[in-house]
């Protein structure tokens, strides 16, 4: 069965409105999205041109932390750079 006349115009307006969006809406690259997300964050802490001006590392853990039971095995190491990252993230303000 072909469409009549009348009702093909419904379905050639919703392809090429569908194509014109496609036209226009551009997915940003990883790198397009971290320099824009750079960018942002330098305009929110002054605007200078300082690179020193961002992460700080505030604490360094170099071995497993006493307040972790070890009667449940010693963590790896790994895994006590993983909770030094979790730390900084903290004391930076980040997470």
């Amino acid at each position: 069965l072909g469409q009549s006349d009348l009702f093909k115009h419904f379905g050639l307006a919703k392809e090429a409105d569908a194509s014109a969006k496609a036209r226009h809406r551009k997915r940003k690259t990883e790198k397009e999205e971290d320099e824009e997300m750079m960018k942002d964050h330098k305009e929110e802490a002054g605007g200078g041109g300082s690179s020193s001006g961002g992460f700080e590392e505030k604490v360094r853990i170099v071995s497993q932390p006493g307040i972790i039971n070890k009667d449940h095995g010693n963590m790896r190491a790994y895994q006590v750079q993983g909770l030094n990252w979790l730390a900084n993230l903290y004391q930076n303000g980040i997470s």
